[in-house]
């Protein structure tokens, strides 16, 4: 039976009955971020070079 304080703990009880999915699932959410993130950046490009070379900010 689990215990109000492993209930509580929640994502720290599931990651010590088995840490390498865990890890795994928070690396591959990373990636998502990261590959995420790259896309992003060419359309945010031209907005923040406008502004450097206006000098408004």
């Amino acid at each position: 039976m689990e215990t109000p304080a492993k209930r509580a703990r929640g994502k720290e009880a599931k990651s010590w009955r088995n840490p390498i999915r865990t890890q795994r699932e928070e690396i591959e959410d990373l990636l998502a971020k990261n590959l995420r993130l790259c896309k992003e950046i060419p359309d945010m490009l031209p907005h923040v070079y406008q502004r450097v070379t206006t000098g408004s900010r």
